[in-house]
């Protein structure tokens, strides 16, 4: 349940309603929180570091360096043909899109947590290598 947007799902045992949920450490000490957020992207985020769903830390290291050592999954994709040369590089867009495309279809090979920290990975590796704050030049 929740009291605006995102809900995830943890153990019932305690109840705290966060109106302003960005505080994370306030949430973990309750096992039933009530979140007030209708973001898609922090509903993600909840999931993956709150939720009490099953994931397998070996499994996420395997496909994270998968990720970043391999280059058979990447290709253009919408990503790429839609944000490069604006927010991102041509080969990090199409990095990006090329990630997110293929967690779309190891979803069933994974735990829905799981997912949710691989997709929490790829949206903060993506904030950190867009070219918006500072004086960062195109990487």
């Amino acid at each position: 349940m929740c009291c605006g947007g995102a809900s995830v799902g943890l153990n019932v045992n305690a109840k705290y309603v966060v109106c302003f949920d960005n505080n994370k450490k306030v949430i973990e000490l309750y096992k039933k929180v009530y979140i007030n957020d209708s973001l898609y992207s922090n509903y993600v985020f909840y999931n993956a570091w709150l939720s009490n769903g099953e994931y397998n830390q070996a499994k996420i290291y395997k496909l994270l360096n998968y990720y970043n050592n391999s280059e058979d999954y990447i290709k253009d994709n919408y990503f790429s043909d839609t944000f490069s040369g604006t927010y991102f590089s041509y080969s990090n867009a199409k990095f990006i899109g090329s990630v997110r495309e293929h967690l779309e279809t190891i979803k069933n090979e994974v735990t829905e947590r799981e997912y949710y920290i691989l997709l929490s990975s790829l949206l903060y590796s993506t904030d950190k290598i867009a070219n918006t704050v500072g004086f960062q030049s195109f990487v």
